[in-house]
């Protein structure tokens, strides 16, 4: 049964990264299943063991299954085609609604599809052609700008601008497209007007506001209205809305690795449900004649299962309150079943009802994280043999409870924080890319905070509130009062470890991981927590610092790399030699507060190289160029910042005509702008030139026609074109692209942006002269090496799986 169990979860669980299109995975199992059916019809002819067979038979039914979710889910998703088109809809808010600086944001169902607006243009589809996947969208991401009074359940007609459901494509940057694949939200839009017309569904409206949704409404009332500082936290924990969390608190919480506390997750669920069976066996006991027809664990396990449904409707039914309260019905189920299993084997089965019910979960981290630990604490704390205690049984009926002395609980809990530190450690490189050294000492004293204090308190002060019961107040501020002084606490350890060199941003931060090294990690980490004797465990630990070396380029003297990130309308781009890294531009920073240099440009670097930047090249002072610029200088050595533009408190020296330098025999040129000062910003841009005597890249900046006029005595045929401002036809004139002759030209630009960047003419001046065009929005980031220059890497159609969108072309060659 283990075996069947663990090939089960194997497929569902693979099938959806695997780097095929989904045609192609259609036709493998096809013919897989074809023969699984074929052997089994000849299973008393040939020589099959019942195991090996069982195994096959499950490995192959998970991989079906998570096909044809997968192929169920995509088929409502829109495609590339129906981006940058105008529809008309019905639509129904979902959730409550996020008031942000300058939108509203919220999900909502699509209850009528009406058409296409007469104003519609396909700027970044496939023409006029019509586009089958607008029809079959579900549910929609929306946001509106400068948007109505909108409540949850109401129904609006509205024009919408749609896209497709694609986000930045970058090393060490959050998969936005996996997240909404796995939230089954089919696009993403922007609303242009619209109109309520709740009152036209009457009673059969399609989304109805039950009594949770209005007790959501009210919990957001009470914890963010009050004057207390940490109400987001309070809110947090009782809805799993984080948007009023600031800022600060995030990050706190981040580099102490506490943040899985500030989230609704399985450990909460347990306290709930903890107390759930508390009040199930309490209640009982005032019906003494109940207790002599059913045992009292039993509406103890039925009252944990009903306060925690109760939790996550709450919640809003969040991805990870779903999946906790699926683990916890399904040890509910099997206790109520009296099925006897082993832990192993009831660990699959949580794993794989989780599967079953949610076969796109291997989409999100928490799945990996959460089952992981899990199954950490299992491997390493639970009995060996099934002899000694049973999954889901009853552990134990009507045996007598040793509580164990204070002193033994809390080295055991402290030994269990640094089990889950050392075997997280894998997982954490491989999808987060960072974890805390501080995380065991900050979770000792934060975990039973939160859960047995925090918790307890924000929920109880919410239910007086709903029931209009006095004491609310007071039991809120004693919440915030807690809670204070837990983040007094993390921000001293925060304080304490930076001084020690052991904060986040220096050695917490994890390097990509290859293959190999991840295997090697996993290795050791398994080793490590097996009785191993003290010299090979101090072995193993040399084995575990492979996430903390910096993967090298493999860059030999003279060799040089570009890698032009997706940031979408802005700019950023790193050019790496044997020994040193430059920074061109840093992308933008939005008014909401959203910053591409934190969210996207630092991940980067620190996934692809050095902590540390030789120099950064800041072309003008543009927003979408030079907006991340404060968080990357925070969080990294800059040894030399280059100036188009004088910017304020910033130093640095302009970038002149004619400044050079020489890298590992790499040499870096600047050769515009000059001293005369230009008439505008862009045209102040700083262009750099970098060629090591056979191949080279020109970086462009902002640039107009103007300047590369003036620039055509300087300019020799490149390899690579950085093409200028974003594609725009106010720049790429004929004579400068003859001028220079890229082979290659890859251009900066958001996906289905406003602007309609790239403009078709640039495209086609640029077919003249070279042989391959890349758009970071529709490619994802960009790669190319001197030692390779006839290959761009693309970072989304690199072993891309069958969900990843697919963008049509635009101009010459592949994309």
């Amino acid at each position: 049964m283990r075996s069947a169990l663990f090939c089960f979860c194997l497929g569902v669980s693979t099938i959806v990264w695997l780097p095929f299109s989904l045609g192609v995975l259609a036709g493998i199992s096809a013919v897989i299943a074809c023969s699984l059916v074929a052997v089994f019809g000849f299973r008393k002819v040939l020589p099959i063991d019942g195991l090996p067979w069982l195994a096959c038979s499950a490995l192959i039914v998970g991989l079906l299954y998570g096909l044809c979710a997968g192929y169920y889910h995509l088929g409502h998703r829109l495609e590339d085609c129906g981006s940058g088109k105008l529809i008309h809809a019905d639509i129904a808010i979902r959730d409550l609604p996020r008031e942000q600086v300058d939108r509203t944001s919220f999900d909502a169902a699509i209850v009528n599809f009406r058409g296409l607006s007469a104003g519609s243009k396909a700027k970044f589809g496939s023409g006029a052609r019509a586009c089958k996947s607008l029809a079959g969208m579900r549910s929609i991401r929306l946001s509106w700008y400068k948007a109505p009074r909108v409540k949850e359940g109401q129904t609006w007609q509205v024009t919408i601008k749609l896209r497709a459901p694609s986000g930045f494509q970058n090393p060490g940057g959050f998969d936005y497209e996996a997240w909404m694949f796995h939230s089954r939200l089919d696009a993403s839009g922007v609303i242009k007007n619209g109109r309520n017309i709740t009152g036209d569904y009457g009673k059969d409206r399609p989304i109805k506001v039950n009594g949770l949704s209005h007790i959501r409404a009210q919990a957001r009332e009470f914890f963010t209205k009050s004057e207390l500082s940490h109400g987001g936290i309070m809110l947090a924990l009782v809805t799993g809305e984080s948007d009023f969390i600031p800022g600060a608190s995030w990050d706190l919480f981040r580099s102490s690795g506490t943040i899985h506390l500030i989230v609704i997750s399985g450990l909460h669920m347990s306290l709930i449900a903890a107390i759930g069976f508390f009040l199930g066996q309490s209640l009982l006991r005032l019906f003494p004649w109940v207790m002599k027809q059913q045992s009292a664990r039993l509406y103890g396990v039925l009252g944990g299962l009903v306060c925690g449904f109760f939790y996550a409707a709450l919640s809003g039914w969040n991805m990870p309150a779903q999946r906790a309260f699926f683990m916890l019905s399904t040890v509910s189920i099997l206790y109520l079943l009296n099925r006897q299993l082993d832990y192993l084997t009831g660990f699959l089965v949580v794993v794989s009802t989780l599967l079953i019910l949610d076969p796109l979960s291997p989409l999100a981290p928490g799945f990996w994280l959460s089952c992981g630990a899990v199954a950490l604490i299992l491997f390493y704390f639970a009995p060996r043999s099934a002899k000694d205690v049973s999954f889901a049984s009853g552990v134990g009926q009507g045996s007598r409870v040793d509580f164990p002395k204070l002193k033994k609980v809390s080295i055991q809990f402290f030994k269990l924080q640094l089990v889950i530190f050392v075997g997280m450690l894998p997982l954490m490189w491989l999808w987060m890319g960072q974890f805390s050294w501080v995380a065991p000492l900050a979770n000792v004293i934060a975990v039973p905070v939160i859960s047995w204090v925090v918790v307890p308190l924000s929920l109880l002060s919410f239910a007086l509130f709903v029931l209009g019961i006095p004491g609310a107040v007071l039991l809120q501020s004693l919440d915030n009062y807690f809670i204070e002084q837990l983040v007094f606490f993390l921000g001293n350890i925060d304080h304490w470890s930076r001084q020690l060199g052991l904060g986040y941003e220096q050695a917490g931060v994890l390097n990509e991981p290859g293959l190999f090294s991840f295997l090697v990690v996993l290795l050791s980490v398994f080793l490590l927590l097996t009785p191993v004797n003290f010299r090979i465990r101090l072995m193993l630990l040399s084995g575990m610092g492979l996430p903390f070396i910096a993967p090298e380029k493999g860059l030999e003297r003279g060799e040089f790399s570009l890698h032009v990130l997706d940031v979408g309308q802005g700019s950023a781009q790193i050019v790496d030699t044997a020994h040193h890294r430059l920074l061109f531009d840093t992308a933008a920073k939005y008014k909401s507060g959203f910053d591409l240099g934190e969210a996207v440009v630092l991940p980067a670097i620190r996934a692809t190289g050095k902590r540390y930047l030789d120099a950064v090249v800041l072309s003008h002072p543009d927003n979408d160029h030079v907006g991340g610029f404060a968080s990357i200088f925070s969080a990294m050595p800059v040894v030399q910042t280059y100036l188009g533009s004088p910017m304020g408190s910033v130093a640095g020296k302009p970038c002149l005509a004619g400044l050079h330098w020489r890298w590992d025999d790499v040499d870096f040129e600047f050769i515009h702008p000059s001293l005369e000062l230009e008439r505008s910003r862009n045209d102040q841009s700083c262009v750099l030139l970098v060629h090591n005597g056979v191949n080279s890249v020109l970086l462009t900046g902002d640039i107009s026609k103007r300047v590369e006029r003036r620039l055509l005595g300087r300019l020799s045929t490149v390899d690579v074109l950085v093409v200028a401002h974003h594609g725009s036809r106010t720049s790429s004139s004929y004579g400068f692209l003859k001028a220079v002759a890229p082979k290659k030209a890859i251009i900066s630009a958001g996906y289905a942006n406003r602007f309609g960047h790239p403009h078709s003419d640039v495209l086609k001046r640029i077919n003249r002269y070279t042989n391959e065009i890349a758009i970071t929005g529709d490619t994802g980031s960009v790669v190319w090496e001197s030692s390779n220059p006839g290959v761009l890497e693309r970072a989304r159609t690199h072993a891309a799986p069958y969900w990843r969108v697919k963008f049509m072309k635009r101009g010459f060659g592949e994309q």
